[in-house]
């Protein structure tokens, strides 16, 4: 059984302590966002701060909870990208 270290953490605590943990894989994004390629850099810029600051406003803490109870956006770091190495043979193209 695979899961998420969000998911385990929601468990009630008797149950966290009834699994075995075996293994650990490297913490990978929830979620990403992109942007196209065709937006404005000020627009880009724009939206990044709008993200990236959320989690100081009530209402913007409100909308994060909703969003599958994440309690902010953060950049990955540079020295991060290769991760998506590793992930992209899992990662599903959406059909339009």
């Amino acid at each position: 059984m695979t899961m998420g270290s969000v998911d385990f953490e929601k468990l009630p605590e008797e149950t966290q302590q009834q699994f075995i943990i075996i293994g650990e894989t490297r913490s990978v994004p929830r979620h990403m966002l992109v942007v196209s390629p065709t937006l404005s850099k000020n627009k880009i810029t724009r939206l990044k701060r709008l993200l990236l600051e959320m989690d100081k406003k009530e209402s913007g803490k409100k909308i994060l909870e909703q969003f599958e109870d994440t309690t902010k956006f953060a950049e990955i770091p540079d020295n991060h990208t290769d991760i998506f190495q590793e992930i992209r043979p899992f990662i599903k193209p959406i059909s339009k």
